[in-house]
């Protein structure tokens, strides 16, 4: 889909390369993603299931993450708008399903995750989408409103980790 063009394209650009998944890690998420207008290559498309099961982007976040090739993630989160109309308060799922992703994530702390809270057009789902922005900063959340912005930032933790990488071996680093 969209954001997963536009996540790639950003990574890319950013100089970070989107790798293949393993094979294994293609068989757990074919069980558990909706055949349907998805995609489970990288980058991971859920399309519309997600609106109406979000506790779906936990599942996959946890499989990508235990996948060796994967360095870092990106979770896009959208349509606040359409999620509200399909649960009374879409915000507090969402906030509760990141919490456990985020917990998740502790047993992979060499691997970052952004999330991305896209801008919405609306300005009440905006307002409330803002809000829980807020509440994830706090809950010590990376959190960037553009794909881009997300990768620019995994692009700056890529070459501080090739920067430690080569002191630890007692290589000189050069900046090509």
């Amino acid at each position: 889909g969209g954001a997963g063009v536009a996540s790639t394209d950003a990574c890319e650009k950013n100089g970070l390369r989107v790798a293949p998944l393993q094979e294994e890690t293609v068989r757990k998420l074919e069980r558990v993603v909706p055949p349907l207008g998805t995609s489970v290559k990288n980058p991971v498309d859920l399309s519309y299931f997600v609106l109406f099961n979000f506790s779906l982007m936990e599942e996959c976040v946890k499989i990508l993450a235990a996948d060796p090739g994967i360095d870092m993630l990106i979770a896009h989160v959208s349509h606040l708008d359409m999620m509200m109309k399909a649960l009374p308060t879409p915000e507090e799922e969402v906030l509760r399903v990141l919490a456990r992703i985020k917990k998740d994530m502790e047993e992979f702390p060499e691997k970052p995750l952004a999330v991305v809270l896209a801008v919405e057009s609306d300005f009440e789902v905006q307002r409330r989408k803002v809000e829980v922005r807020e509440r994830l900063v706090k809950s010590g959340m990376c959190v960037f409103p553009t794909t881009a912005r997300a990768a620019r930032a995994l692009s700056h933790l890529a070459f501080l980790r090739e920067v430690r990488e080569k002191r630890a071996k007692g290589e000189a680093f050069q900046d090509s």
